[in-house]
C-alpha cells in the first residue's frame, strides 16, 4: 500500500490590526499637510525617520516631525509607496515633451527617497523607468528632468549611472548634433563625463552593449 507524505502547511502571513499600531504625524511643506503614518511601516523602509523618532529628541516625545521643505504631493506618492509598494510612472500620451515630462515626477519621488534613506523605494522607482526606457522606448527624460537628478542626488548614485548609461548607449547619437545637446553637456559637465565613462565601459571590439536590452543591472538599484 502505498504512503502518502504529509502536506507542509503553509504559513499564513499575520494579519496586522492597524488600529493598534502606533502612528506617528509628518507636517509637510509650507501649507503644512499632515499625514498619519503607521511607524511599523515608515520605521521599516526608512532608517532615517527610526533614527529621528528613536532619539532624545523632540520628534521621539511628541511623535510629530516638521518637513517644511517637502512637496505634500510627492510626499503622498511617498505613503502610498509605503502601504503599496507600488508606483506606476504616467502613460506616454504621444506628445514628446509631455513623455519626456512624465519622468519629473518619479525623479522626485526618487530624491525624496534618497533624502530619507529608502532603498527600497528608490529601486523600485529606477526598476520602473529603467523598464520604461527599454529598447524601441527612445523617448527618455527630459532636460529639466536630467538636471534636476544631477542637482540632487549623490554622484554615486545608481540613477545617475542609469541615465548616463541612457545616453551613451539607448539613445539615437543623432541627439548629440542637436542644438540642446551642446548646451546641456556643457552646463552639466558631471553628465557629460558620466556619459564618457558609461562609453568606455560598454565599448568593445565588437560594439557597444546597451545594459537596457535584458534584466536592470543591480548597480541601478544604488
Amino acid at each position: 500500500m502505498a504512503t502518502t507524505t504529509p502536506s507542509t502547511p503553509v504559513a499564513t502571513p499575520k494579519k496586522r490590526h492597524w488600529g493598534d499600531i502606533a502612528t506617528v504625524t509628518l507636517v509637510v511643506g509650507e501649507a503644512e499637510t499632515a499625514f498619519q503614518v503607521h511607524e511599523a511601516e515608515l520605521f521599516e523602509a526608512s532608517p532615517v525617520f527610526k533614527a529621528a523618532f528613536n532619539s532624545n529628541f523632540r520628534e521621539s516625545s511628541e511623535r510629530k516631525m516638521n518637513l517644511p521643505e517637502d512637496d505634500p504631493d510627492i510626499f503622498n506618492l511617498m505613503v502610498e509607496w509605503l502601504y503599496s509598494h507600488r508606483y506606476d510612472i504616467l502613460q506616454p500620451t504621444g506628445d514628446k515633451i509631455r513623455d519626456e515630462g512624465r519622468f519629473m515626477e518619479p525623479m522626485r519621488l526618487y530624491v525624496l527617497a534618497d533624502k530619507y534613506g529608502m532603498t527600497s523605494l528608490k529601486g523600485c522607482i529606477a526598476n520602473i523607468i529603467f523598464k520604461t526606457l527599454k529598447p524601441g522606448n527612445v523617448t527618455g527624460p527630459s532636460i529639466e528632468t536630467i538636471a534636476y537628478a544631477y542637482q540632487n542626488v549623490p554622484q554615486t548614485s545608481g540613477i545617475r549611472r542609469l541615465l548616463a548609461d541612457l545616453y551613451a548607449c539607448n539613445i539615437n547619437f543623432d541627439w548629440y548634433k542637436s542644438p540642446i545637446a551642446k548646451p546641456l553637456l556643457q552646463k552639466y559637465p558631471e553628465f557629460a563625463a558620466d556619459i564618457i565613462l558609461s562609453f568606455a565601459r560598454h565599448t568593445s571590439r565588437e560594439g557597444i552593449k546597451n545594459p537596457f536590452k535584458g534584466e536592470m543591472p543591480e548597480v541601478y538599484k544604488e
